[in-house]
């Protein structure tokens, strides 16, 4: 089935319904690392600004950056901003994406190659077996210093779907790309990820996801 650009953008609000489109997502889930007056995320941020400076020394102090929470002193990190990932992808390149201990609901995340021109934008997911489904709203942040690490505090707030554990996450940026048959035109990956997600789990066609991953726009990570 091949929808015109119109068509197309009718079925995304009316599958998405309380799901975030990408105007809501632009206006409502920004995530602002460098400030709280305006920081939309909600919840408790890290250092006062939702990001922890990292150094080779790990101490804490003026110009030193700050030790690692014992929250996420699980994850491997990189103080130096170039090594010590414990992920690679296509997409993204080297990074870091890590579940506190203490909420599901609280990821933290760094890369390597900074991302300066769109914004980065994490799906909350849950997988059994071989099948994974979001359960929750897209929250989206600039990630332009490799040096920091970036929590981010997640929303499981998909009907039907928020009561199921948070053990994996879809990361994407912003940004947008063709995507073929039977999408068959330009989209921004995140509403294409949600459209074919609403798309599957309403008609039982997974065509629109079989596009969506060929373009190969994304990074999933199981906890």
């Amino acid at each position: 089935m091949k929808l015109a650009p119109l068509t197309f953008s009718i079925l995304l609000l009316s599958l998405v319904g309380c799901d975030s489109a990408r105007d809501a997502r632009k206006t409502r889930f920004d995530y602002s690392p460098f400030g709280t007056s305006n920081s939309t995320t909600g919840g408790n941020q890290t250092g006062g600004d939702g990001t922890i400076v990292l150094d080779n020394g790990g101490g804490t102090g003026s110009g030193s950056g700050t030790t690692i929470p014992t929250e996420i002193d699980h994850c491997s990190w990189a103080p130096d901003g170039l090594n010590g990932f414990s992920s690679t992808s296509t997409h993204l390149g080297s990074y870091t994406v890590c579940q506190s201990k203490n909420a599901q609901t609280d990821l933290y995340i760094q890369i390597k190659n900074p991302v300066t021109n769109v914004q980065v934008c994490l799906i909350p997911t849950s997988s059994s077996g071989s099948s994974s489904v979001y359960i929750g709203e897209p929250r989206c942040l600039m990630l332009n210093d490799n040096k920091r690490v970036y929590k981010v505090n997640m929303i499981k707030n998909r009907p039907n779907f928020s009561h199921l554990p948070l053990n994996g996450v879809m990361i994407m940026k912003d940004e947008q790309h063709f995507y073929p048959y039977p999408f068959n035109q330009n989209a921004l990956s995140p509403d294409a990820y949600i459209f074919c997600s609403q798309y599957l789990a309403q008609y039982g066609y997974g065509g629109y996801c079989e596009s969506f991953k060929s373009v190969g726009a994304y990074t999933y990570k199981q906890f």
